[in-house]
């Protein structure tokens, strides 16, 4: 995960609009357990009701949402920024409908 943060943090240094979160990673130690996605960002939601928050998730792991703990949910409500990575190509109707993408 560190490897991933790192990445973000590189990407969106110049952008003041941006926070990156750890706060998923910090209430995980406090609970003593894995918070699923999609309940974690419900606990946003409700902690900042007056923010906008993007998930960010590789092509690669994209077409496999549906499968995680409520995957349905977390695939249609969520915002993504769905990073493209080199051999993983899916139709369009794979993507969630909230997304930003990066063809890079």
């Amino acid at each position: 995960m560190d490897k991933r943060f790192s990445i973000l943090e590189t990407l969106f240094k110049d952008n003041k609009k941006v926070t990156i979160s750890y706060e998923e990673i910090e209430l995980s130690k406090k609970e003593k357990r894995m918070i699923p996605t999609y309940e974690f960002l419900q606990y946003l939601y409700k902690k900042y009701p007056d923010y906008k928050f993007y998930y960010t998730i590789g092509g690669d792991n994209v077409t496999n949402l549906k499968t995680w703990d409520d995957g349905e949910q977390l695939f249609n409500e969520a915002d993504y920024i769905v990073f493209a990575r080199k051999g993983y190509n899916f139709p369009n109707e794979e993507l969630p409908p909230k997304r930003l993408f990066n063809e890079t």
